[in-house]
């Protein structure tokens, strides 16, 4: 064999290498082979073709840039439908699989404000009985015993998030005006009692009344 026969040798064996590189990851290590046989290919190729036959040499190098690139994006395409791609790699969900959660949560949604009784008891995940079918619930934060009446108010996820039936609403906290209030009195009133009081301080030639005392020696 001689050195034409060793390049393109070497340049198969690099290239499966390259896609057992992309199948089953090997830390780098499948990759240093690739480019070792790679490397390989070229020197033969050069020490065959460059100086007898410069044709096969250009030939061989469009074929290295061309293969490459070619059989890597391939490796990748092919990947996620090899059973460990599967493995690997999540797959969306196929519209048979989404189906019939959908029509779960549409059955759940029309009982939203049905009643029915809590099967188990609620802290706060349990099973309730709504027209006589048995379905997971919770509720918001609320502890409920067994046998006792509930309400369907909304959906989370596959549960019906329930409440007692007969809960009454939190009643609304109202804020108490603290001012004082003046009794049986207004602006004007107040004004009068003022100068009421202003009145009866003077005397009766009409001046005030002197409260200084007289200053003593």
């Amino acid at each position: 064999m001689d050195y034409s026969h060793f390049s393109i040798l070497l340049l198969l064996l690099s290239l499966a290498l390259l896609v057992t590189e992309v199948f089953i990851p090997s830390g780098g290590v499948l990759g240093v082979l690739t480019v070792v046989a790679l490397l390989g290919s070229i020197y033969c190729a050069y020490e065959a073709w460059w100086g007898t036959s410069p044709t096969a040499w250009w030939i061989y190098v469009a074929s290295v840039v061309f293969l490459i690139p070619s059989v890597l994006v391939g490796a990748f395409a092919a990947f996620p439908h090899t059973p460990f791609g599967k493995r690997v790699l999540l797959e969306a969900p196929t519209p048979e699989e989404i189906q019939p959660y959908a029509k779960e949560r549409e059955e759940l949604a029309g009982l939203v404000g049905k009643r029915g009784e809590s099967l188990t008891p609620h802290a706060p995940g349990g099973m309730v009985i709504v027209n006589g079918r048995r379905y997971h619930s919770e509720t918001r934060g609320l502890m409920l015993d067994p046998k006792q009446e509930i309400e369907v108010v909304s959906v989370s996820g596959n549960r019906l998030v329930v409440r007692l039936a007969d809960s009454p609403a939190p009643p609304s906290q109202e804020i108490e005006d603290e001012t004082p209030e003046i009794a049986d009195g207004s602006p004007e009133d107040t004004q009068d009692e003022i100068g009421d009081d202003a009145s009866r301080d003077r005397r009766p030639d009409g001046s005030s009344i002197d409260f200084d005392l007289p200053e003593t020696s």
